[in-house]
């Protein structure tokens, strides 16, 4: 199949999710007139019953969606299941697919309609899902912030995308830990070695390692509990955007919240890009050091 067939598939899977996620139930003909619609997957052309059940078919079995047909309400189709393994990455598809859509049909407008660059390093992408896909390992050149430019022999678990930017998650070199290294500072080209096989150990669930995890960067020890205060409009700010998955409000104050977390240093910066409306009561050791890099930004504003 070739590349634009495979992408015109992924396409109109992503819009009928989409599709029934926004009116919940449609009659064949009603998701054949939206078809109709959407000129840009059916050139304006009736949508074959045929190609219907093909995507039914590849819906489930790409993006983990099970969509059936309520026969007692007027054959109406409906999203009954969606894998919950898959659920996060599908909800990312679809939101991304919704957006190019509506850039594509906003021409008129769009200088108007602004969003960010794409993330650097997407020609390396491929390349590592196929050494995720087939167990390989990669070669490739690292060129880190603080130090000269290095080959480096890798062994792929994971890879996560964070603050618009893509990070492998890899084995380097004869190193057992694992670390993250961000696409764009690869340089040159990236090698598969099909001759080098690696597979991860069966029970690495990258999910679960970035569980406690603020970004990227993890920690040791045990997890400490992350106590907030919040003020004036940064409690509605943080409800809505939280700063991590397991954040909490204490229901008797809803001006302390509760992170289970890792204090890595990304934490504390984006604390600090809160400014005086967000402060940390605990852990101890994790408040005084956002002190000391508060009074380290003082002195590079004295003089």
């Amino acid at each position: 199949m070739s590349t634009i067939v495979e992408n015109h598939k992924l396409r109109s899977c992503l819009w009928f999710v989409s599709l029934l996620k926004e009116h919940r139930e449609l009659t064949f003909d009603q998701i054949d007139q939206y078809w109709q619609q959407e000129t840009a997957l059916s050139d304006g052309a009736p949508l074959p019953k045929r190609t219907f059940h093909d995507r039914l078919n590849s819906i489930q079995d790409i993006l983990g969606v099970i969509i059936s047909c309520n026969r007692r309400n007027g054959y109406r189709w409906y999203i009954e299941t969606m894998d919950d393994d898959k659920a996060h990455l599908t909800d990312w598809l679809i939101s991304s697919f919704s957006i190019g859509q509506l850039i594509y049909e906003a021409q008129d407008v769009r200088d108007r309609v602004l969003i960010e660059a794409a993330p650097q390093g997407m020609q390396y992408y491929k390349t590592i899902v196929d050494a995720l896909h087939s167990h390989c390992c990669l070669h490739a050149t690292y060129h880190r912030f603080d130090a000269e430019a290095y080959p480096c022999h890798l062994r792929p678990y994971a890879l996560k995308f964070y603050e618009g930017r893509w990070y492998l998650l890899a084995q380097k070199n004869d190193e057992q830990q694992l670390k993250t290294f961000a696409l764009d500072r690869f340089e040159s080209a990236m090698t598969l070695l099909p001759d080098d096989p690696f597979t991860p150990p069966k029970d690495f669930d990258a999910a679960e390692f970035f569980a406690n995890c603020f970004g990227i960067y993890t920690g040791t020890g045990k997890v400490p509990l992350v106590r907030l205060r919040a003020t004036g409009t940064e409690v509605n700010y943080l409800l809505t955007k939280p700063l991590h998955a397991s954040q909490r409000q204490d229901p008797s104050d809803p001006t302390l919240f509760t992170l289970r977390c890792y204090p890595t240093d990304d934490l504390m910066y984006a604390i600090l890009s809160h400014g005086r409306k967000l402060s940390v009561l605990a852990p101890e050791d994790f408040r005084r050091r956002i002190m000391e890099e508060i009074e380290g930004m003082k002195e590079g504003y004295e003089g």
